[in-house]
């Protein structure tokens, strides 16, 4: 069962999209109706569940029309996509069609760059603050989807040596020619080959789309010197009030394979041998390698199941973000009350 009848799959967009948007949506849709896009389904990557029994149904589409089931682990509660893209085609996808969609512009610009860097002045500060003396101009820091390498700015200007990789090739290049960023064409693979080691490896918004997560956590930790951390940021799910006007439609996007919670989220870094030593809902964390764990402190299913409910329940009346997790009993009288208005 969905959250409502605007998630089922009826190819109709939420967004306005302008006109290089709508060429390129019809450009995915069709790979993905001939199979060029080819659709894959792994196990919960935070309980390992497999069953389709073991998946409850929340939405058919994403917003911009796209097919992109999503779905909640009763198990452990986190919210992935099932099926999806799988590397190949995702691949593809972020190469060809992904910032078109998503920005509406077919090149990069400097506005683009300045909104990056905001995000890096803000990723910045958090970490300075959390790590303090382990973050200086010694720092070796790397980004993996770096994109323009807006984000990177702030801790090359502080002195860090850096480097970025993504798989945005016009990006890349206008990052490096006309921002002077120590960019390269990739992913963490390239990283890997170099043997180069970082005291700070970030992803910002980028763990969401990586398809096969243990494994990319398995390189992460090789690319991390001794007693280095790991930053990630992630539209968080018990988020969506905040950033997304309390509407889970709005939030999703095809390119995400996973959708966090804070606590989603420290139950896959602890099952790949990654301890988070700081986190918020946002969702912004971050890790140290520890010893893997298998145990689950905690099944987040009941309390994510609501709050969706929830949101999508009072998001006509423009309260989500303040009602979203009174008890049951305030939010009959809630809806009450909204009725008779």
């Amino acid at each position: 069962m969905v959250l409502g009848k605007r998630y089922l799959d009826d190819g109709k967009p939420l967004l306005a999209l302008c006109d290089i948007q709508l060429e390129t949506l019809q450009s995915v849709k069709g790979k993905i109706a001939s199979k060029r896009y080819r659709m894959v389904s792994r196990p919960c990557p935070v309980c390992a569940s497999d069953s389709d029994s073991d998946f409850e149904m929340l939405a058919e589409k994403d917003r911009y029309g796209i097919t992109a089931p999503t779905v909640i682990c009763r198990k452990c509660g986190m919210v992935q996509s099932r099926p999806y893209m799988d590397t190949e085609s995702c691949n593809e996808f972020y190469r060809l069609e992904q910032k078109k969609l998503y920005v509406g512009n077919s090149s990069v610009s400097d506005e683009y760059f300045q909104r990056q860097q905001v995000r890096g002045n803000a990723i910045f500060k958090y970490v300075a603050a959390e790590l303090g003396a382990n973050l200086s101009k010694n720092s070796q820091v790397l980004e993996v989807g770096c994109s323009a390498g807006g984000i990177l700015k702030p801790f090359h200007d502080f002195g860090c040596p850096v480097c970025g990789v993504d798989l945005a090739e016009d990006y890349v290049r206008y990052g490096r020619e006309r921002m002077g960023m120590p960019l390269e064409y990739g992913t963490i693979d390239a990283i890997l080959a170099s043997g180069r080691k970082f005291d700070l490896v970030i992803y910002s918004h980028v763990l969401e789309h990586i398809v096969n997560v243990e494994e990319e956590l398995s390189k992460i930790a090789q690319a991390l010197a001794p007693g280095g951390h790991l930053f990630i940021e992630v539209p968080g799910v018990m988020n969506i009030a905040n950033a997304y006007g309390g509407d889970f439609l709005l939030y999703l996007q095809n390119a995400h394979v996973w959708h966090f919670s804070l606590l989603s989220l420290k139950g896959l870094l602890a099952r790949n041998g990654f301890n988070a030593i700081s986190g918020t809902e946002e969702v912004k964390l971050i890790a140290k390698k520890a010893p893997p764990s298998e145990t689950m402190n905690e099944n987040g299913y009941s309390e994510t199941i609501r709050f969706l409910q929830r949101q999508e329940l009072f998001r006509p009346f423009g309260k989500a973000k303040r009602i979203a997790m009174l008890p049951f009993r305030a939010l009959r009288k809630a809806w009450r009350m909204a009725r008779c208005k």
